[in-house]
């Protein structure tokens, strides 16, 4: 799934081991570029080669931190390299590396062991301020721009004289615009023709006066003599510099100019025309929002040149204002600048040109704030510096983005932080102070998608409405926030909150204020022992750890204890060996039969995995299973055991063995994050088996929300042939439900309904009534679980023909079962 195409845009790995540039190839190669950089100079090559299309740094603090600190403390310093984001890989085992990334104010940190999944999303992250960022300068921008070109066109056609627009741009200069009358004039196109045109004297004369107009935005005149038709003749040339409005921060500054020409013998009448270009290019001009000032630099003494009208109109201040500069820039921002001034000095005094941008609060003559960008150039003189500055209004964009980034932290459903927000505050109240104590509380609401199914979107949101509001009100003194669709968190000091008395009102204010199904929650408990745990390994942890109890009718909360976090920490070691375990072919196909209840033969199976680990041997389902349905990495699982049971039936009809349908598990996820009717479909006639042979086993839960999606994908697996079966019948609320929309073959009852009937009437009465309600709807009926003889001549006698369970057979290897199969 492809996380945001950002064409062309590159992400350079600075540092990166081997073994994490596999992991961020592998989890980016196919959005970025990427690049890797171990020294700085590496880095200034790229980032001078890709410009705006370095996307973001991933710096990897596992080893050499040395050469990170160097790389960090000269991001930290170069303002244009700090608009790129940086993403910090450090190691939970040295501290001191988390340490090293906080110091250098780096925002987002991805912890080791690294994968693929946390690499992806964090950058998804980022790519999406990027994008939006990206769309939000333009706007602004393109709009000045457009408004001022249409009012600059005008002042060529207002005069009569000749007009030209050129540019310099790396030193280079060209012709944008130039009028018929400049073309007669020196019948030239180009700016290198028309310096070819002029005598050495008057070419001259024409650089001089574009090196005093490119020095502020004063005009500049000069009497220069062209030859036209064999002809001298003497023409009043004025330059003026423009503004360069579409100026963006990463290029180099642009200079961009007007030139009028007028012949001595027209100067009269030109005079009154050239008053009306004056009185265009001043309404160009006020039409920024913002201003131009030029000032002189001379003995570390600031002198004020010029000040456009439209810099009082926007700041409110009386023209003439000798402290305007003092006045409106804030003493922080003023300090800013004389630090990159005499930081930059040398390379002024050296002739070269010095661009500074800087994003700044602007102070009004009433002390309101307004926001603008600033850009200051900064020239060599004769015996000063010059400097031009352009100030462009930010506010509305300002203002917006701070709305953005209001709605960006909020919930919307519940007024409270999301879980961005929630975890940045949350690591800022826990490393504020490190003698006090801290908890971390997370708040799960037990099958939230059942009663969203059940009860409708609606009274959902009332109840996450209901659980919010008791969450403001008792967990005062706490930092709250909705951390996904059906869970919250609370972070606080440990002596402003006792937890059991918490847990106890919230139960009880939800109980009474919402009506309308007995709702349960359960809660996690964190402990915290070191404050520079990430937030979000916590969050994970106690999720974790609440699935130990979910279900539990007595016990409602559980601490995270250490015995937990090991397995945690086992929980990362399976992440990180998947893909490779997957590779090296440790994953086996097992098959647990399906028996006749009258014959006591083999009818069909079910293909389950098992991880035999080279060094750990068989690894249980229920450790890695669930992981895997957390990370995504079972899609990969199922599509290894489809395939394999699709080369397991082919084998058994080219060798004339006795062949049995095999059903596969499939899941929502695999439903939702491949495209499974064409997966399934293609081994099916890549293997050329009957398609009565593989089976389709969906669980329950793939229902629940009835998708009009799911119903479709059902409905076309039917019409190729397959038989359909429902996985975990009457485990969730939705069972009765689902069957309304899906059509399947068979329902697979679920073991907890056949757990039990022999002691409890009530249970036997509850299993009695699925297996009628099965016959009811003429669908083939399979129990699960069925461990005893009571049990299965229950089932047997209620008319349910098919069951699977430890009673008949465990799930074991092909090659036993190849064997059982012969003997059937």
């Amino acid at each position: 799934m492809s996380i945001l195409k950002t064409n062309l845009k590159c992400v350079i790995a600075f540092n990166a081991s081997a073994e994490h540039k596999t992991i961020i190839r592998n989890a980016l190669q196919e959005d970025f570029k990427i690049l890797y950089a171990y020294t700085i100079d590496e880095v200034i090559k790229y980032f001078t080669k890709y410009g705006r299309d370095v996307f973001q740094f991933i710096v990897d603090l596992t080893e050499r931190t040395d050469v990170c600190i160097e790389f960090l403390n000269y991001w930290v310093s170069d303002l244009a390299l700090q608009i790129i984001p940086v993403v910090g890989v450090v190691s939970l085992e040295k501290r001191e590396t988390e340490k090293v990334a906080l110091d250098h104010n780096i925002g987002s940190i991805v912890y080791t062991p690294l994968n693929e999944y946390k690499v992806k999303k964090i950058t998804m992250t980022v790519a999406r301020r990027y994008q939006l960022n990206d769309t939000r300068v333009k706007e602004a921008y393109d709009n000045t721009v457009e408004i001022a070109k249409e009012k600059l066109f005008l002042v060529a056609d207002a005069i009569d004289a000749g007009v030209c627009f050129f540019r310099i741009e790396n030193e280079k200069a060209y012709i944008d615009y130039l009028n018929k009358k400049v073309q007669k004039a020196v019948k030239t196109r180009t700016f290198e023709d028309l310096m070819d045109s002029l005598s050495a004297e008057e070419g001259a004369k024409f650089l001089a006066l574009l090196g005093k107009a490119r020095l502020n935005y004063e005009p500049q005149s000069s009497i220069i003599s062209v030859v036209t038709d064999g002809e001298p003749k003497k023409h009043d040339v004025t330059v003026r510099q423009i503004p360069n409005l579409d100026q963006k921060v990463f290029q180099s500054y642009v200079y961009k100019f007007i030139v009028t020409v007028v012949e001595r013998t027209k100067r009269e009448d030109y005079k009154a025309r050239l008053a009306k270009s004056e009185e265009l290019f001043n309404d160009v001009i006020k039409n920024i929002e913002g201003g131009v000032i030029s000032f002189t630099i001379r003995d570390k003494k600031l002198d004020i040149d010029y000040v456009g009208d439209g810099i009082y109109e926007y700041t409110g201040y009386e023209k003439g204002n000798t402290m305007l500069i003092g006045r409106v820039i804030p003493a922080s921002t003023y300090r800013y600048l004389q630090t990159e001034f005499y930081t930059r000095l040398p390379s002024i005094l050296a002739g070269n040109e010095e661009n500074l941008f800087i994003r700044s609060k602007i102070i009004c003559s009433d002390y309101s704030y307004k926001h603008a960008n600033i850009t200051i150039v900064f020239k060599l003189g004769e015996d000063c510096i010059h400097s031009n500055c352009l100030v462009l209004d930010d506010t509305d964009q300002y203002e917006y983005a701070l709305r953005l980034k209001q709605l960006s932290e909020i919930d919307q459903q519940t007024n409270m932080f999301n879980l961005k927000k929630f975890v940045d505050a949350s690591e800022k109240l826990f490393r504020s102070n490190d003698d006090l104590d801290y908890k971390l509380i997370v708040a799960r609401i037990y099958k939230f998608d059942e009663i969203l199914s059940f009860f409708g979107e609606e009274k959902a949101n009332e109840l996450l409405k209901v659980v919010s509001d008791g969450l403001k009100k008792f967990g005062t003194k706490s930092i709250k926030g909705r951390i996904d669709n059906k869970a919250f968190g609370l972070a606080y000091i440990k002596n402003n909150l006792d937890e059991k008395q918490f847990i106890k009102n919230l139960d009880e204010y939800v109980s009474k204020n919402f009506s309308t199904y007995q709702v349960k929650l359960y809660y996690g408990i964190y402990d915290i022992r070191d404050v520079y745990e990430s937030v979000d390994t916590m969050i994970i942890q106690t999720t974790f750890a609440i699935k130990e109890i979910e279900g539990n009718a007595l016990k409602n909360y559980i601490y995270c204890d250490s015995k937990l976090k090991n397995r945690f920490l086992e929980n990362d070691n399976i992440t990180s060996e998947m893909r490779k375990a997957l590779d090296n072919n440790e994953f086996e196909v097992f098959l647990q039969p399906v028996f006749d209840l009258k014959t006591r033969k083999i009818v069909s199976a079910e293909a389950l995995t098992r991880w035999h680990h080279p060094k750990r041997g068989y690894i249980s389902p229920s450790e890695y299973v669930p992981i895997f349905e957390e990370n995504g990495f079972i899609v990969n699982v199922d599509n290894f055991v489809w395939e394999s049971v699709c080369k397991l039936i082919r084998g058994w009809l080219d060798n004339g063995l006795n062949a049995v349908p095999v059903s596969v598990n499939v899941s929502r996820i695999d439903l939702f994050s491949i495209d499974f009717y064409t997966v399934i479909t293609e081994l099916v006639e890549k293997y050329k088996i009957p398609v009565q042979y593989l089976r389709l086993e969906i669980t329950e839960s793939a229902f629940v929300l009835n998708e009009k999606s799911v119903i479709d994908i059902v409905d076309k697996l039917r019409k190729y042939g397959f038989v359909i079966l429902m996985d975990d019948f009457g485990s969730g609320y939705s069972s009765l439900n689902s069957l309304k929309f899906i059509n399947v073959d068979f329902l697979k009852i679920d073991m907890e309904l056949v757990r039990g009937i022999e002691e409890s009437i009530r249970q036997a009465d509850i299993l009695k009534s699925v297996i009628n309600l099965g016959q009811t709807l003429n669908l083939d009926l399979i129990c699960e679980g069925v461990e005893t003889e009571k049990q299965a001549e229950f089932v047997e006698a209620n008319g349910c023909k098919k069951a699977q369970g430890w009673l008949f057979s465990k799930a074991i290897s092909v090659d036993d079962f190849n064997q059982k199969i012969q003997k059937n």
